[in-house]
């Protein structure tokens, strides 16, 4: 299985992974323990690739994606709303 580039014994939770049978690359993240009642044990996400160099690229994206869900999540479970990421361009 190949690795992605975040990955590490340290930092396995963060990582993309190459599906054994497809081959298409997914992004793939451990939810933080006060999260998990709101989303669940894991983010995980098909990047829809089966190109390494593009995988990493959309795995980048990926990855800003679900540090926002992160932060409305914690938001909101202490009450405040954070306005919604748009895009800069």
């Amino acid at each position: 299985m190949d690795q992605g580039l975040f990955a590490s014994r340290r930092t396995s939770f963060i990582r993309w992974f190459q599906h054994p049978m497809s081959g298409v690359y997914y992004t793939r993240r451990r939810v933080p323990r006060e999260l998990r009642p709101a989303l669940g044990y894991e983010y995980k996400k098909s990047l829809g690739t089966r190109d390494p160099a593009e995988a990493t690229r959309l795995h980048a994206e990926e990855w800003l994606k679900c540090e926002a869900l992160f932060a409305r999540a914690r938001a909101q479970s202490v009450g405040f709303a954070l306005p919604k990421a748009r895009p800069l361009a």
